[in-house]
């Protein structure tokens, strides 16, 4: 089993896993990641040789305003128009 931390900031996203060592895996532009989260996290994924099926527990930071309502976030060096 491993475990999938995702850190979205206002400028990089980093992608870690481990399954005892934590290791960073993926470093992107935050833009780029939230175009398509789901494809972006399946292929850190495939590179890294793990399966959804091996993810255990997943831990997701985001910086900046939230609503709630919305289910939205609004990282700092991003505005709703990116």
């Amino acid at each position: 089993m491993a475990f999938l931390c995702i850190d979205i900031g206002g400028t990089n996203t980093l992608i870690g896993l481990g399954n005892g060592d934590f290791e960073e895996k993926n470093r992107m532009k935050t833009k780029d990641f939230l175009s398509d989260i789901e494809e972006n996290t399946r292929k850190v994924l495939q590179n890294t040789g793990y399966t959804p099926e091996d993810i255990e527990d997943v831990a997701v930071a985001a910086a900046g305003p939230m609503d709630r309502e919305k289910g939205v976030f609004y990282p700092p060096n991003l505005s709703e128009d990116s």
